[in-house]
């Protein structure tokens, strides 16, 4: 099916409270595949599935928040919301608090915490959390610099496609 027909069948679904229906709605919505652009029905459905427990609605909220999408910018709603994906192991939202303990922003400036969040998220095989790490490693930031180790997930991000790992690499 084509995508207009994908995004009825997931109004179907969403309107029956699936959580995963309303996430998967929203992000069609917020990107505009399927529907028109509509990224406050997105934010809207974001925070139903959120609410339902799922840790992709409450990663996309935490993004709309952070990049005012939808709903007012906020960092504060972010992290609370980053944090909670995190919890249940979303490695989007654990490189995203790890960028905002990195950076001090919403929260204490914690290079310790940042590398400890990249880390996990990096475990999962997330590109721009082994792109962070290798920051990390490089300029012994968090960690004790290390050459070897900033190479190693340089080309693990590279690999994945990230043109900033692949140029770090020379």
């Amino acid at each position: 099916p084509d995508a207009a027909a994908g995004a009825r069948l997931l109004r179907g679904a969403a309107g029956s409270g699936l959580a995963i229906a309303q996430n998967a709605l929203g992000e069609c919505l917020a990107q505009g595949i399927g529907l028109p652009r509509d990224e406050a029905r997105a934010a809207r459905l974001f925070r139903r599935a959120a609410e339902g427990g799922s840790a992709d609605a409450q990663f996309n909220l935490a993004e709309a928040y952070a990049a005012a999408r939808g709903v007012p910018e906020s960092e504060p709603d972010a992290e609370v919301l980053y944090r909670s994906a995190a919890e249940h192991g979303h490695a989007g939202a654990l490189n995203a608090l790890g960028e905002l303990y990195r950076d001090g922003r919403v929260v204490p400036r914690s290079d310790g915490e940042a590398v400890r969040l990249f880390r996990l998220a990096a475990k999962g095989g997330h590109a721009h959390a082994q792109l962070n790490l290798a920051q990390c490693y490089a300029k012994g930031r968090g960690v004790p610099r290390d050459e070897a180790e900033a190479a190693r997930l340089y080309r693990l991000a590279g690999d994945a496609g990230l043109a900033h790992a692949q140029a770090a690499l020379g």
